[in-house]
């Protein structure tokens, strides 16, 4: 989210705004769609470092990945 509120600026200097009118609802939904499920992942993940230990938290990330 705080990308993307940075980055803004910069889309909106080099596109202008007619990209973002031409989205519509269809293309909107589709932001938030993506926005808000990644944003609770992202609380999840944490919140099961912070009960689990960041020790055992990266045993199980590198067991995972050598998978």
């Amino acid at each position: 989210m705080v990308s993307s509120v940075l980055l803004l600026p910069l889309a909106l200097a080099v596109e202008g705004v007619s990209p973002l009118a031409r989205a519509g609802w269809a293309g909107w939904g589709v932001v938030l769609y993506g926005a808000f499920p990644v944003t609770l992942g992202h609380l999840w993940f944490y919140q099961a470092i912070r009960a689990v230990g960041a020790s055992r938290a990266a045993v199980f990330t590198n067991l995972i990945r050598s998978w």
